[in-house]
């Protein structure tokens, strides 16, 4: 497969999965993003969009990349919703300026807890975006639970079409 294919592929799990991301999210008031069931400590919508947010924040970081900083539990939600398009507008970048080896899906390597080297940013997207539909199943979760299901007139992706734009690029 050619470089620019692959490119383009890993831009398509990037881009897919922010639409399905997206639709998750839309429609919803403060009061929904903030809603969870009584007697719990269970997460928050807004909190599982911090949690993909810093954990690609995380992801970033171990490839010497500082361009962003871990969002707080303080950060309001369309704060979050601006950093969460900014990083996709990010990865984006990083997969267009990418070499051959950075197109390579490789694990970071430990000794012990020392990273000895980095994944590459193909790995780290595919790692992020396992990661991100798993949490957007637990919001669309929620949000069967406050009897609030996402649009489907507004929906463009369904959850299995995002996993198989995964299963796609994971057979490069």
């Amino acid at each position: 497969m050619k470089q620019q294919e692959i490119k383009d592929q890993i831009i398509e799990i990037i881009q897919g999965l922010r639409v399905y991301g997206h639709w998750m999210l839309e429609d919803l008031t403060k009061e929904e993003i903030l809603w969870q069931p009584d007697n719990t400590n269970a997460r928050t919508i807004q909190s599982f969009l911090r949690h993909i947010v810093n954990a690609e924040v995380f992801w970033l970081k171990h490839l010497s990349d500082e361009t962003f900083s871990y969002e707080p539990k303080s950060i309001n939600f369309q704060k979050l919703l601006q950093t969460y398009d900014k990083l996709e507008n990010h990865f984006i970048t990083c997969i267009q300026n990418a070499n051959d080896t950075d197109l390579e899906f490789h694990t970071p390597k430990y000794e012990g807890e020392v990273l000895v080297s980095p994944g590459t940013i193909s790995w780290v997207i595919l790692r992020t975006s396992l990661h991100s539909i798993h949490h957007f199943g637990q919001i669309a979760h929620i949000r069967y639970s406050m009897e609030k299901p996402p649009n489907k007139e507004t929906q463009k992706i369904s959850w299995g079409e995002a996993m198989d734009i995964v299963v796609k690029a994971m057979l490069l």
